[in-house]
């Protein structure tokens, strides 16, 4: 959360920081902008709350939203500095140096952004031959992603409004499925028309454009063999099918870049045969159990490895006991949701994972069997939000039942 960045300052002995880049395409700097739709813009920061933000300024009204201190490259002497420097990156290195000094920045700092590795480098050589600084490296938990490791209340507050849309959404999708008809071996829309993926798919995207939310990653709507391959996105020229598993995994972001949501449901138009409907019971009971197996301060790997234990006392194979695994359990039970689509905590069984879940981690819990030699593929997906009080509250309201 943002008021822990003076602590994560003090504990990794920083005394600043920069972050730069285009904040529609770096969620660190749309984190440390609140969301201000700016361009290119730096971003500094220091202890004891001090801030400056470098901006465009055309954008002067944005970034004023911003609420700290702020100039723009003119009023910093760029042009002077462009016309005496090697590159654009060595001038916009001296520029940035030129005001972490400015405002008493010295020592060690951490920098970040979404530039070319060149640029960085000549950004990060240029701070430290000419203005004294340290550049550390990150470690294994950057400073960009320990300060998003866990959301505010406001920002819970965000992601589930997004869950009861996406919900409402997902509710589209299915009506759809329920109106479809049998005609002459194929399934029909209510119009007569020939039922495809694609028709679901456009049913998704029309709804959350209604809702003012995009879909930057896609969405994943895939059956039968594809939907055995767990990020096949599906062919949407494909006739639905009767009694095919159909998995369906959405993840919109707020337009502009922002917070996303994520969640996945199975269904299947009519009945499902029995090797269907069996692979599917064993995930939700699965579901279920990890749901109910969380608990503040575990590590997140625990839940993983339990997942595992309980699919492989059901006879399937899993990630643990062979990584190149193509068919059973084969990735792991869940990922942080936020800025990014996938974020900490992550859910890996190394040991090496030390991710905890603790009050205000947000992630899913997706656990999913996959045979596509079966024409097989079920994952059912929810967001849950870790509390202060131990109760992890689920953004996910809608029914897990498959058959429609």
């Amino acid at each position: 959360m943002r008021n822990d960045l003076e602590r994560l300052l003090k504990e990794r002995d920083l005394d600043g920081f920069a972050v730069f880049g285009n904040p529609i395409h770096s969620p660190a700097l749309w984190y440390f902008l609140k969301g201000a739709e700016l361009g290119v813009s730096y971003y500094l920061g220091g202890r004891g709350g001090r801030a400056h933000l470098i901006h465009n300024p055309m954008e002067r009204d944005q970034a004023a939203q911003v609420g700290v201190e702020m100039s723009t490259p003119a009023q910093n002497g760029y042009k002077a500095l462009l016309d005496s420097s090697r590159s654009a990156a060595h001038a916009q290195a001296r520029m940035v140096g030129g005001k972490l000094q400015a405002m008493g920045v010295s020592g060690r700092i951490a920098v970040f952004g979404t530039v070319p590795v060149g640029e960085a480098l000549e950004m990060g050589g240029t701070l430290e031959s000419e203005f004294g600084f340290q550049v550390v490296p990150d470690d294994s938990l950057p400073l960009a992603d320990e300060i998003r490791y866990t959301k505010d209340p406001h920002e819970i507050e965000i992601i589930r409004r997004l869950g009861r849309v996406t919900c409402e959404v997902m509710g589209r999708l299915r009506s759809l499925l329920g109106s479809l008809k049998a005609r002459g071996g194929a399934l029909v829309k209510p119009d007569g028309s020939p039922a495809r993926l694609g028709d679901l798919r456009r049913t998704v995207r029309l709804g959350f454009i209604e809702h003012g939310l995009v879909e930057p990653h896609g969405s994943i709507i895939s059956q039968g063999r594809d939907a055995g391959v767990p990020h096949n996105h599906g062919d949407d020229a494909e006739g639905i099918r009767a009694g095919e598993p159909i998995i369906v995994d959405i993840y919109p972001q707020q337009l502009g870049g922002g917070y996303h949501f994520d969640m996945t449901r199975t269904f299947c138009v009519g009945p499902a045969r029995a090797e269907l409907q069996d692979v599917f019971e064993t995930v939700k009971e699965g579901h279920q159990r990890a749901l109910k197996g969380l608990r503040l301060g575990s590590l997140a790997r625990e839940h993983q490895d339990a997942l595992c234990d309980f699919y492989e006392s059901k006879g399937h194979r899993t990630i643990r006991q062979d990584d190149k695994i193509e068919e059973g359990y084969v990735h792991s039970l869940g990922h942080g949701v936020g800025l990014e689509i996938h974020e900490r905590p992550r859910f890996t069984g190394s040991p090496v994972n030390v991710d905890a879940l603790v009050p205000g981690t947000l992630f899913t819990v997706e656990p999913g069997l996959y045979y596509p030699s079966r024409g097989i593929g079920v994952r059912l997906e929810d967001i849950v939000v870790a509390r202060e009080d131990d109760v992890f509250e689920n953004l996910t309201d809608f029914p897990y039942d498959m058959e429609v």
